[in-house]
């Protein structure tokens, strides 16, 4: 009946918002993790926060692996969406410092897919592709900090992502010069 339906649709509410009220708490731990340079203990916090939304079990504690991550993201409202967006690109963070850059851009992908207009995922993706330094990636990494610039969410932001725009074509240009009095040798 209209009744029960109505019920059963308040409960999801509240049942989302308890959701959405530990994932934030599990974040905020993570970042306070990040900035103490406690790696393991952000990584857990912000792969629990994700596990939340993709698996739940109230009745159960969650325990969580890696190969958890992959999910479905329909159905699931945009701050939903923007939450575990930002889980994802702080856990990516954790992956870069300790140098697993496949697994950073993979995450940062992830992010992307479900915030595609957020310049701070394009952003740490192009440092992601640039931390190596190589010459072949210096092309992806400009397309990054480009939609970054794009979809600034300040003019301060937009400013920063320029000058590290400016600083990596100059290198590429430096590059492609010396690539060039190679061939001619």
């Amino acid at each position: 009946s209209r009744a029960n339906f109505n019920r059963l649709s308040n409960v999801i509410d509240q049942h989302t918002e308890a959701k959405l009220f530990v994932v934030e708490l599990l974040k905020t731990q993570g970042n306070e993790f990040y900035q103490l340079s406690q790696i393991h203990k952000a990584r857990e916090r912000y792969l629990n926060g994700i596990a939340i939304f993709r698996y739940w079990h109230p009745s159960k504690r969650v325990i969580v692996t890696e190969e958890s991550l992959n999910y479905e993201s329909q159905g699931q409202s945009n701050e939903v969406k923007s939450l575990i967006s930002a889980l994802l690109r702080n856990l990516a963070a954790c992956f870069k410092s300790e140098g697993d850059l496949k697994r950073t851009i993979l995450l940062l992908d992830e992010s992307i897919e479900l915030e595609p207009y957020n310049d701070k995922a394009w952003f740490r993706r192009y440092q992601a592709i640039d931390a190596p330094r190589h010459f072949h990636s210096i092309p992806e990494a400009i397309d990054c900090l480009e939609l970054a610039i794009k979809y600034a969410q300040t003019k301060k932001d937009e400013v920063y992502f320029h000058k590290h725009l400016q600083d990596i074509q100059m290198r590429y240009v430096k590059e492609m010069s010396g690539r060039q009095g190679l061939d001619q040798i």
